[in-house]
């Protein structure tokens, strides 16, 4: 029991690690998308000064520790690392698109060619992320799973044994009782209050017992009526023998 609590405890364990993780990476890749969204002005006037405060923003993000902004030519216009003594786990990126809804100054400024295609990549933004933090988080809960289990798996097998005991218990009462009922004690009784199964038996052993007591009183009570019989009979036989003589 203990064995199939920690198998299931590894294997809750390593589908949550999976599902946040994914739902982690996902976030990231959201938080680029926003920024990409942001800024787009910034990137098409190539203003670092633009782009800083969004970008800035980003950075105060507890799993961030990079972002780079380039327009479309792959021309950084911002780049600024955070948290160094973070590990670098992995990156995400986002394309910056010209969209209909910015405003009509920065529609004005492109070229009737550049509005005819839109929506266009006027640009990129590469995010750097660290897991440390995630991951030790995700070890905590780990460890916490890991606990519970373990402690689930130790009531279930001390329920078990006090089950185990309840059954066994009154199975050992009844098979002595046997034993005495074979050796010849009819008197030998069961307690009926278990619970219903075993109650159910311990009155039809009873009643087995009642039975074969009640039998064996009638069997000797025409074995005794027999045998005065016979002696009343043998009897008559030696007075008739005596009075013939």
């Amino acid at each position: 029991m203990i064995a199939v609590a920690l198998a299931g405890a590894v294997l809750f364990t390593r589908l949550s690690r999976a599902e946040i993780t994914e739902q982690f990476e996902s976030s990231m890749q959201s938080l680029a998308k926003n920024l990409g969204r942001n800024a787009a002005y910034g990137v098409f006037v190539e203003s670092g000064d633009v782009v800083r405060d969004l970008a800035k923003n980003l950075l105060d993000h507890e799993d961030v520790v990079r972002v780079v902004i380039r327009n479309a030519q792959g021309k950084e216009i911002f780049s600024e690392e955070d948290k160094p003594g973070l590990a670098r786990s992995g990156t995400v990126a986002a394309e910056v698109l010209y969209e209909s809804t910015l405003s009509d100054e920065f529609a004005a400024s492109m070229s009737p060619e550049e509005r005819r295609h839109e929506p266009q990549r006027i640009g990129e933004v590469v995010v750097t992320y660290s897991r440390d933090r995630l991951d030790a988080r995700m070890r905590a809960a780990q460890i916490r799973v890991w606990e519970l289990s373990a402690i689930a798996a130790l009531i279930a097998s001390i329920v078990a044994i006090w089950l185990a005991q309840r059954m066994v218990q009154p199975l050992a009462v009844l098979n002595d009782a046997t034993t005495k009922v074979a050796g010849g004690d009819l008197d030998a009784r069961v307690p009926e209050d278990w619970d219903r199964e075993i109650a159910a038996l311990a009155r039809s052993f009873n009643a087995m017992t009642d039975a074969l007591r009640t039998s064996r009183k009638e069997l000797a009570e025409s074995y005794g009526e027999l045998a005065r019989k016979e002696r009343l009979a043998t009897l008559g036989q030696f007075t008739a023998v005596i009075a013939h003589e």
